[in-house]
């Protein structure tokens, strides 16, 4: 996949308290595990590619990063990155149950961090790519998706 920009470019477009708080903020959601043995978002090549991965919605993340700024300074009269733990998973909490859809920024995490070869082997899976083999997916709590279902339909019809 080729990219337009590089990373340099990507993190000359975030300003350099949004880059900072980015990297906070994607490891706090996603912390390093001792216990697994696994890489939390922040790690260095799970961050590059959220980094690249942002090219493609720079203004939404800049937005959101703004929103979660402005949100702990309310609050807390601190920014994101200033903030202790306690008040770090506080804001997260709040940050993230104020969208009435997703969050750029917990899509682009998300879909960052499970593509990672380390993270798919600690789930036992298979380092590939879906297609065209596909994964199997037990059964598990359908309660899990009631949020998702909450938020109605994302799509037209055609």
């Amino acid at each position: 996949m080729s990219h337009s920009k590089n990373n340099e470019e990507i993190m000359e477009a975030l300003l350099e308290h949004d880059r900072v708080t980015l990297h906070a903020l994607v490891g706090d959601m996603i912390p390093t595990s001792c216990e697994h043995d696994i890489p939390g978002a922040d790690e260095e090549l799970i961050f590059n590619s959220i980094l690249i991965s942002v090219e493609n919605c720079l203004a939404s993340v800049k937005k959101e990063l703004r929103a979660l700024d402005r949100m702990t300074r309310s609050l807390f009269k601190e920014s994101y990155v200033l903030l202790d733990q306690k008040d770090r998973r506080n804001a997260i909490d709040q940050f993230f149950n104020s969208f009435e859809s997703e969050s750029t920024i917990a899509t682009l995490v998300l879909q960052c961090y499970y593509r990672d070869d380390r993270i798919m082997r600690s789930l036992g899976m298979e380092a590939r790519p879906p297609f065209p083999l596909g994964h199997t997916v037990e059964e598990s709590d359908w309660s899990l998706l009631d949020r998702v279902k909450k938020m109605g339909k994302k799509y037209r019809l055609t």
